[in-house]
């Protein structure tokens, strides 16, 4: 078994194109068991990398399971986001409309995934057209991650503008900077001095 990270082609972005020509490939609806089985079959990924599990102790937190499944599970969610996907019950997906028009851009594309070459680093030899829809799905899932998590500030809102004018300060605020430590009341200054 392999050990550190997956290659890259197995990130959950990489993989939002795989899981939407998996399930048509499957009927245009697929539960996740079978899904997962197809991407492996259709992207020739090693059974050490479909077997390659969170490094995470029990008990203490932190992900559990297959790194490559639950990378397909957050490309699905995402895809469902896009509404390239539905997710008619807990564990199926099925493409919508606008998935299948998204996918029918490759009904010219000949070359199977058979006669493809491969390659660790790389996976599965992509086409152009392959490669610039992949692009195109990546960029629309971090715009929509943009939208819906603003930056610094855990999913709330976003914040006001800075404004150039300073607030103004609540009656009885000192206006002088405090340049001596405060005596406290029943000690000496013996008691204060650093």
């Amino acid at each position: 078994m392999r050990s550190g990270p997956l290659p890259p082609w197995l990130s959950a972005e990489r993989l939002l194109y795989w899981n939407l020509c998996a399930i048509a490939q499957l009927g245009d609806r697929a539960n996740l068991d079978s899904l997962y089985r197809k991407l492996g079959q259709m992207l020739r990924v090693p059974d050490d990398l479909m077997k390659h599990e969170y490094q995470s102790t029990p008990g203490q937190g932190g992900a559990q399971g297959y790194v490559v499944r639950k990378h397909m599970q957050f490309a699905l969610t995402d895809l469902g986001h896009l509404e390239h996907l539905a997710n008619p019950a807990h564990g199926y997906w099925s493409l919508t409309e606008q998935g299948r028009d998204f996918l029918s851009r490759l009904e010219d594309e000949t070359e199977t995934l058979t006669e493809r070459g491969w390659a660790w680093e790389t996976g599965i030899e992509m086409t152009c057209l392959e490669k610039r829809l992949e692009r195109e799905l990546i960029k629309a899932k971090r715009a929509d991650h943009r939208r819906r998590y603003p930056r610094g500030h855990n999913g709330g809102p976003t914040p006001p503008s800075r404004s150039s004018t300073p607030p103004t300060r609540p009656d009885g605020w000192p206006t002088e900077v405090v340049t001596t430590k405060p005596k406290w009341p029943g000690r000496s200054e013996s008691d204060t001095a650093d």
